[in-house]
């Protein structure tokens, strides 16, 4: 018997006395408030964490007007005790920000502080353990296999000693990508291979620039495209409206040094949709409380879907997860699409996120799944593959754009129907619970607030209604008192960056909304819990994910 069973009838006063319930108590107007305060704000383009990398290269490329010292003085603080760039434990995801760090400071060389910086950046790249990129892994940081070499090779060129050989599978395979995407026609404005032109492009083209001045939202795309443009016989319009890009994108991050720039933006679409999705996970979705926010979010949303789908804006590409993840919010708000955009991102049994991608995604395919089901449309095979996906351990993981297995996890049992996911509950359920930090958070490294938010979300959806299980009480609770406890902070840390991009990121207002939602149902489950015990009617709050 699984050991959170084992403990269900567990009612000793040690154990009971272990739960402070009364901690778990706080008025829902509060985060009612927060969550409006963070809703109120959408609709300006998106709000994302300040990327090193794409920083860098706009330092590199750009030629911005105005002074860029505070952006090199960001950069030069953004360098860690080890040496290298770039927050995640995962030597992968920090080798693109450190590199471009390290050239963006070497070609600047202003300051008597960068020599040191250099000298450390190479020794940490030479520490790296780099044998998992020699297997191509799912959870790779986007464009690795052409962004890095392309990086080593202007080290070298420039004169840096790296100190790193990168695996050869992955320099072949960037080389075949890189020569397929030379041949094939990807100068289409919004076409998602523009958002690694920087990457692999050499011949910039009027009629790469979307709409907004950028090549694919991304600003070291569009850097780079300016700093060969400049060079072309191009109108100083465009040139004008790739440097207004570049600009209004500084705005997105939150960030005071001019110049300092997030992986990609704007992601107005992308944040509307993960917005809704986090709420309706949390049973919010709704609530009366945020009718209006969630109402503008919603036809924001429906505005900005096409028959093609719906990509992170207007100024890329449709693609398969965000459309998923759009059709499953509009359906749980009662204003289903009529038309299904999911379908041409479908190959057999799988999901795509963008064409002619390396490999499919997990979370993509769980949103796909989540929004036909909810649309009513069979899709047996694609859960079965889900299933075949769980790990022993009962957790998913190894996702293509979040690095947490918490993530997977979690929008995973909101996505499959509630008879398959109940009757294999257990395995999950202790996967999960033994998981939990002494210090009531979960995380794939350190706990953080948005992956104990994924967490509570997972046991509140497995457990129901258990007033007896003292194991998930007590879980449950050490859980919301950390995450409360954060949240109280007037020292609050910034969000980690878990999504993975160019470099790991984090979609700031979108992660605040899970945090708020695990928050919300922690508080409302140990309060049904402590009604249920005392013989009250419970108050009901259910996930709508179903």
């Amino acid at each position: 018997m699984h050991g959170w069973k084992m403990a269900m009838h567990s009612t000793s006063d040690s154990h009971r006395a272990a739960i402070d319930a009364s901690s778990a108590q706080v008025a829902d107007d509060e985060i009612l408030t927060k969550l409006r305060q963070v809703l109120a704000g959408m609709g300006d383009g998106g709000r994302i964490s300040a990327s090193v990398y794409d920083t860098a290269q706009v330092l590199r490329f750009a030629q911005l007007p105005g002074d860029a010292s505070a952006a090199y003085a960001w950069l030069l603080d953004k360098q860690r005790h080890d040496g290298g760039w770039g927050e995640s434990d995962d030597p992968m995801h920090r080798l693109a920000p450190t590199i471009a760090a390290m050239l963006a400071l070497h070609e600047c060389a202003c300051d008597v502080r960068y020599g040191a910086a250099l000298n450390a950046g190479s020794v940490f790249l030479a520490q790296q353990d780099l044998s998992r990129l020699s297997v191509l892994p799912d959870d790779m940081p986007i464009g690795a296999e052409l962004i890095l070499p392309r990086l080593c090779a202007e080290a070298q060129e420039a004169g840096l000693d790296l100190r790193m050989t990168l695996p050869a599978t992955l320099v072949a395979t960037g080389a075949i990508r890189r020569d397929k995407l030379r041949e094939m026609s990807a100068t289409q404005a919004g076409s998602p291979a523009l958002h690694c032109w920087e990457a692999w492009g050499d011949r910039p083209a009027a009629e790469m620039l979307g709409d907004d001045g950028s090549l694919g939202l991304s600003p070291s795309a569009t850097a780079a495209w300016l700093n060969t443009a400049r060079n072309s016989c191009f109108s100083r319009d465009s040139l004008r409206c790739a440097t207004h890009y570049l600009h209004r994108a500084t705005s997105g991050t939150g960030e005071t040094a001019y110049g300092v720039v997030p992986c990609i933006w704007p992601l107005d679409l992308f944040e509307s949709a993960y917005i809704l999705h986090a709420l309706a996970m949390g049973g919010l979705l709704q609530h009366p409380a945020l009718a209006k926010p969630v109402s503008r979010a919603a036809a924001m949303l429906r505005n900005g879907i096409t028959e093609q789908g719906a990509g992170f804006s207007t100024g890329l590409s449709s693609d398969g997860d965000t459309t998923a993840v759009a059709m499953a919010v509009l359906a749980l708000i009662g204003t289903p699409l009529e038309h299904d955009p999911l379908r041409r991102f479908a190959r057999g049994h799988l999901f795509m996120t963008y064409p002619d991608e390396r490999n499919s995604s997990l979370s993509t395919v769980i949103h796909a799944v989540h929004a036909l089901r909810l649309r009513g449309e069979p899709a047996r095979a694609s859960e079965s593959y889900l299933w075949q996906r769980r790990h022993v351990d009962g957790l998913w993981r190894e996702d293509k754009w979040h690095a947490s297995w918490l993530y997977a996890t979690s929008h995973a049992v909101a996505a499959l129907s509630e008879g398959d996911i109940f009757s294999q509950r257990d395995l999950t359920l202790t996967g999960i619970l033994m998981r939990q930090d002494a210090c009531g958070g979960w995380g794939a490294a350190a706990p953080t607030f948005e992956e104990t938010a994924y967490a509570v979300l997972v046991l509140v959806r497995l457990a129901g209604m258990q007033p007896s299980s003292w194991v998930l009480q007590e879980s449950i609770s050490r859980a919301f008192r950390w995450m409360r406890e954060i949240d109280q902070s007037l020292a609050r840390p910034p969000a980690r960056a878990l999504w993975i991009g160019k470099q790991l990121y984090c979609p700031i207002r979108v992660v605040r909304v899970i945090e708020l939602t695990g928050l919300w149902v922690a508080n409302r489950w140990l309060r049904q819990s402590d009604e249920i015990a005392s013989g009250a009617r419970p108050t009901h709050a259910s996930q709508e994910t179903s």
